[in-house]
C-alpha cells in the first residue's frame, strides 16, 4: 500500500531514537562549546575579581537563624572569620516561635589551637591542628557555605591558589553570571563536585551553591543546593548574602525516609572589617570549668594557676577547720568561742581515764583536710610542670 502523494512518511521508532540521540549529542556539544567559550583571559578576569573581593574582607561576623521546615524548629548561629582564624557559636534547636534555649556550644580556631566548650556540660577541650579536622569550625555554619567556604577555604581562596586548568567555568548569562566548578580535593580522591554561581554584576557574590557526588559514580543532580534570595551591599561593589534557601536530598537510612529536606536562612546581624571582631578569637574557658587538653594529654580546671590554686586551698582549709570546730562544739568539750587554730596547734591533754583518740567524726574531718592538701599540692606541681609547654592557650 502506497502513501498518498504529499503526505509525510511516518517516522519509525528506530529513526526517532537515532534522531533523539543525535540531538542530545548536538546539545551536549553546544553545552561543551559554551563551557569552553570562557577563554583563559576571561577566567583570569573572573579569578582576579573574586580574589580581590575576598581580600576586601579583613574580617566578618554574622548572626543568622536557620529554620528547618520539616522539623518546625530553628537554630541560631554566630560565625566569624579573620584570615585563617575561625569562630562559631551554635544554640541548640528550639521550636519556631519559642525563645532560644540556654544551652550553646562554641569552637574557636586561633591558627594554633582549637578550643571547644559546651555551656550545659560546663566542659570543653583544647586540640592542636594534628588532633582535629580543620574543616569543622568553618563548615559547621551554614552561612560559611554561602560564601563558598569549604574545608579548603572560600571560593576566593580556592580560585586564588588553583591553576586555571584545575577549575571549570561556563556562562549562565554572558558577561553577568558564571558557574565555577571544582572538585572538593584534586585528583582521583575527589568525592564531590562543588559549583558556585557568581553574579559578576554585583562583585562576584555567590548566588547559588551546588554540591554533587562524583563517587562511586557521578550523580546527575546535586544533593545539596543553596539558593541565595537576598543580598546586601556592605561597601561600594562588595555584596554579601543575607537570605537563602537550601534543599538537601537525603538518602534512605534506618528510621529516616529518603527525600528532600528544606531549610531557610535569614541573617539578623552582619558586620565586616570591624576591629572588635578580633576579640572573638581569644576565647578562654569560664573559671572553674573542666576541659581536656589534648596537647598536654591532661584534664584541666580553668583558672587554676598557682595564685588561684593557693586561694582555693586556703578557702578549703578554712572551711574544713570550721567543720572541725563545729564537731568539737557539738561534742560539748569546748565553749562556743572555741579557738580552732589554737586547738589544732596545741590540743589539750586528755583527762585521766578518757580515750586518747578523737572520735570517728574528727578523724574524718582531719582525713579530708589532709587529702585536700595532698590533692591541691599534687595539682599545683602537675600544672607547674606542664604549663611551660602550654604556650598559646591563653588560659
Amino acid at each position: 500500500m502506497h502513501d498518498a502523494p504529499g503526505r509525510p512518511k511516518p517516522i519509525s521508532l528506530r529513526r526517532a531514537i537515532a534522531f533523539a540521540s543525535a540531538l542530545a549529542c548536538l546539545l551536549a556539544g553546544v553545552h561543551s562549546a559554551a563551557a569552553a567559550d570562557l577563554s583563559a583571559d576571561e577566567k583570569v578576569q573572573i579569578r582576579d575579581l573574586v580574589v580581590a573581593q575576598g581580600e576586601r574582607l579583613q574580617n566578618l561576623f554574622v548572626r543568622s537563624e536557620v529554620v528547618h521546615l520539616m522539623r518546625n524548629n530553628y537554630v541560631a548561629w554566630e560565625w566569624a572569620v579573620s584570615g585563617e582564624k575561625l569562630y562559631r557559636k551554635r544554640w541548640w534547636a528550639t521550636p519556631v516561635g519559642e525563645p532560644l534555649p540556654q544551652r550553646w556550644g562554641i569552637a574557636v580556631w586561633d591558627t594554633k589551637l582549637l578550643k571547644a566548650y559546651d555551656s550545659e556540660l560546663d566542659n570543653g577541650s583544647i586540640r592542636a591542628e594534628r588532633d582535629w579536622r580543620k574543616d569543622q569550625p568553618g563548615t559547621y555554619s551554614d552561612y560559611a557555605q554561602l560564601l563558598g567556604t569549604l574545608q579548603h577555604g572560600s571560593v576566593a581562596d580556592i580560585l586564588g591558589r588553583l591553576e586555571l586548568d584545575a577549575w571549570d567555568a561556563e556562562w549562565v548569562v554572558p558577561g553577568e553570571q558564571v558557574v565555577v566548578r571544582t572538585n572538593n580535593v584534586p585528583g582521583p580522591d575527589a568525592s564531590t563536585t562543588n559549583a558556585w554561581t557568581l553574579d559578576l554584576a554585583r562583585g562576584g557574590v555567590v548566588m547559588r551553591y551546588d554540591i554533587t557526588r562524583c563517587k562511586p559514580q557521578p550523580d546527575p543532580e546535586p544533593f545539596v543546593t543553596w539558593t541565595v534570595t537576598e543580598v546586601r551591599q556592605m561597601e561600594p561593589g562588595l555584596w554579601l548574602p543575607t537570605a537563602a534557601k537550601c534543599v538537601a536530598i537525603w538518602p534512605d537510612r534506618p528510621g529516616i525516609p529518603a527525600g528532600p529536606r528544606h531549610k531557610e536562612l535569614v541573617v539578623t546581624e552582619l558586620r565586616i572589617n570591624d576591629p572588635s571582631i578580633e576579640d572573638m578569637f581569644q576565647f578562654t574557658f569560664p573559671p572553674g570549668s573542666m576541659y581536656y587538653d589534648f596537647v598536654l594529654n591532661s584534664s584541666m580546671v580553668a583558672g587554676m594557676n598557682a595564685e588561684s590554686l593557693s586561694a582555693s586551698l586556703s578557702a578549703m582549709t578554712d572551711e574544713l577547720i570550721a567543720v572541725t570546730a563545729e564537731i568539737a562544739a557539738d561534742e560539748g568539750d569546748a565553749p562556743d568561742d572555741f579557738a580552732v587554730a589554737d586547738r589544732l596547734v596545741a590540743a589539750p591533754e586528755p583527762a585521766p581515764g578518757t580515750a586518747s583518740a578523737p572520735d570517728w567524726r574528727r578523724k574524718a574531718a582531719m582525713a579530708c583536710l589532709a587529702l585536700a592538701v595532698l590533692v591541691a599540692v599534687g595539682t599545683a606541681v602537675s600544672v607547674a610542670k606542664r604549663r611551660p609547654r602550654d604556650a598559646g592557650t591563653g588560659d
